[in-house]
């Protein structure tokens, strides 16, 4: 497990069976590994709900560009909304979303509503401008039925069982 970013102190003791040393003041430093990728989140939702997942970028100096697809039979992209301002250009048509992160912002959500239909739709990092990524992870929304879709009774399927059964028995009987 990874230790969180802090100032640890490290303390030493050495036992033998005639005395004990203990040795202390030695420090270190742990800092957070400096993100050299691309995340893009994940997440579902019911059909015509909204879904957000995150777009995380290496924090720099200069404008950095990322373009992600989508399918547009799925979900429709409505904006990139997060803690700095970052415009973003879609076409819905073709299932794409453009998000420009101005200098020193690497985070922020993109919105999608999901349409009709219960599918997954993939969501990959198709061009990044700006930057040259290590690693790219690429994400997904998953467009579930509604919450009040009618679920089938236990007890109907249990009737329905009994009449099969009481069928064949009389059948059996003639």
């Amino acid at each position: 497990m990874p230790a969180k970013p802090g100032k640890y102190e490290l303390v030493v003791r050495i036992e033998n069976s005639a005395d004990a040393l203990r040795v202390n003041g030695l420090f270190f430093n742990v800092t957070a590994l400096e993100m050299h990728g691309v995340f893009l989140g994940s997440n579902s939702t019911h059909t015509g709900g909204q879904a957000n997942v995150s777009l995380e970028v290496p924090t720099s100096n200069s404008e950095k560009k990322v373009e992600i697809s989508y399918n547009p039979e799925t979900i429709k992209a409505v904006g990139a909304f997060g803690p700095c301002p970052t415009p973003s250009y879609m076409d819905e048509k073709a299932g794409w979303i453009n998000v420009t992160f101005p200098p020193g912002c690497g985070l922020t959500n993109l919105t999608f509503v999901a349409g009709q239909k219960n599918a997954t739709s993939e969501l990959n990092v198709v061009k990044v401008e700006g930057f040259k990524p290590d690693k790219v992870t690429n994400g997904s929304i998953t467009v579930v039925a509604e919450r009040n879709a009618k679920k089938s009774s236990d007890l109907l399927f249990v009737a329905a069982l009994a009449a099969l059964s009481l069928a064949a028995a009389i059948r059996r009987r003639r």
